[in-house]
């Protein structure tokens, strides 16, 4: 566990304090050298005394939007898991033959897989697991045999940006759980929890000195613009908990592709202005850390999140160096009046509500199942109609016969080209 503490942190009782944070267990609360869930909701420094910083707004006309960035958890399977893992499996093997031309040739075509009606494809493998994405980019999901890394629960579900802005946290969750009742329990174990902010503001100014912490690794990533230099990028703590800070439009528009105008459709309903900057405060949490303050559950973790994301500001902050007149204590160095001001009204209350209708639903694709291919068929039936081409059971079943005779099982080259050609490479 890190060390992590803030001597100016004032240690009283937060109100209405939830059972599950009060049977906390105190001894490895206090172990960071904070009372973790029992720290007063503001910092102890006098900050209303500090100027605001010239180049970002006043706060009280801060405009910031909190949320859920990422959610990773596993869950328990059933008695009946099995069946589908083997034949999740068996259906993944046969696709062997594109795995092996993609790693021939240096290719990444995607290799596809129905899962329970929905299309999902290859994403990696890991711990045991078997990665798949959802075909429209919702969330990725893993199976393991539960024989393989007991340690683990056999299915972890990985919600991504995309499930969580268009459909919502909550809805997304059920929607999951709906999809494979039959093989799940409600056991859900909480793995990572990225809680992040959106500010209407430029971060671009600060550097590593600006940063007050114990933490020990620091990553500052500069980019030229022009003749100036300016930071886009702060990382700081450890993989169990780090600080991202980071330009989020910069990182959307070289990224690109379906996510960008997502997003930039998502702030504007929020009420943040596109045509300023926006940064992310993302505090990215791992087991580890969660389970070292006895958050196990997914329900444990959004219960905790405001908590969670106050203390996580506080053992990484940000200071205005400019304007302090005892540089000797860092500790006693002024905290930034906007960090200050988003640590006390950070809350998730808002997006869980709310998140059943934060966008419009995205276009589905219809995945290449049976009711697609009849729906082509009956196209083509049409087609010839209209070109006044006969249409009868005997040509359509000669049509048939015709083309079953031509499938016979195919070379590894006949493989190959089929990919070539489903491709077109």
């Amino acid at each position: 566990m890190e060390n992590i503490e803030n001597k100016n942190v004032a240690v009283d009782t937060v109100e209405n304090t939830n059972s599950k944070e009060a049977s906390l267990h105190p001894e490895k609360i206090k172990a960071d050298g904070i009372d973790f869930f029992g720290e007063a909701k503001s910092f102890s420094r006098g900050i209303c005394n500090t100027p605001p910083n010239k180049t970002q707004p006043n706060f009280t006309d801060l405009k910031f939007v909190c949320g859920v960035d990422s959610l990773y958890y596993f869950i328990e399977p059933n008695s009946f898991y099995m069946e589908l893992f083997h034949k999740l499996k068996i259906e993944f093997d046969s696709k062997d033959y594109i795995m092996e031309y993609n790693r021939k040739n240096k290719k990444k075509f995607p290799i596809f897989i129905d899962i329970l009606g929905e299309n999902f494809y290859y994403q990696r493998r890991e711990d045991g697991f078997i990665f798949f994405t959802h075909y429209e980019e919702l969330y990725t999901i893993g199976f393991k045999s539960v024989d393989i890394n007991k340690g683990l629960l056999s299915i972890r579900v990985e919600l991504l940006a995309i499930g969580i802005y268009t459909l919502g946290l909550k809805p997304i969750i059920n929607m999951i759980d709906r999809k494979f009742r039959n093989y799940i329990t409600l056991n859900k174990q909480i793995t990572r929890l990225d809680l992040n902010c959106f500010v209407n503001s430029d971060f671009s100014m600060f550097h590593k000195e600006n940063f007050i912490t114990k933490k020990q690794k620091f990553d500052e990533k500069i980019a030229i613009r022009g003749k100036q230099y300016e930071t886009e990028t702060f990382t700081i703590g450890s993989k169990n908990h780090k600080l991202r800070l980071y330009n989020k439009l910069r990182e959307l528009e070289v990224k690109g592709g379906d996510k960008e105008p997502i997003m930039l459709n998502y702030f504007e309903m929020k009420g943040l202005n596109i045509d300023e900057p926006i940064w992310n405060i993302e505090f990215e949490i791992h087991r580890e850390f969660l389970k070292s303050r006895d958050i196990l559950t997914v329900d444990d973790a959004l219960k905790n999140a405001t908590m969670l994301f106050q203390y996580s500001m506080r053992a990484v902050r940000l200071v205005d160096i400019e304007t302090s007149k005892d540089m000797q204590n860092k500790q006693r160095i002024e905290t930034n009046k906007i960090w200050e001001y988003i640590h006390d009204h950070y809350t998730i209350d808002d997006f869980i509500q709310n998140s059943s209708k934060l966008l419009p639903q995205r276009k589905v694709i219809k995945p290449f199942l049976e009711e697609r291919a009849k729906e082509e068929q009956f196209r083509l039936f049409k087609r010839r109609e209209e070109n006044n081409l006969p249409l009868d059971h005997n040509l359509i079943l000669e049509y048939l016969n015709e083309y079953l005779e031509q499938q016979t099982i195919p070379t590894p080259e006949e493989l190959l080209k089929r990919i070539e050609d489903e491709y077109k490479i």
